[in-house]
């Protein structure tokens, strides 16, 4: 669970928690894509689409602004 920024606070599933705590681990550093397949997803096939749409979950969740997109790299955390 987690608290947002509108004060509430949210539940985050399985790969919401994985993919978070392995930003926060890893901040101001960019993970890559294959890197985030295989930490968050384990032994299923990660697509583009389905990793998008959990960052854009996550940044519903906390604050918008937080997790930064490196076109062709990876996901990289502001803290």
């Amino acid at each position: 669970m987690i608290n947002g920024p509108d004060g509430v606070t949210h539940q985050l599933s399985k790969k919401e928690y994985l993919l978070l705590e392995l930003l926060i681990k890893n901040k101001n550093k960019i993970i890559s894509y294959d890197a985030i397949a295989i930490l968050v997803w384990q032994d299923t096939i990660m697509s583009m689409d389905a990793l998008r749409t959990l960052v854009r979950a996550l940044r519903k969740k906390t604050y918008k602004e937080i997790i930064e997109n490196n076109n062709g790299l990876g996901y990289k955390m502001h803290l």
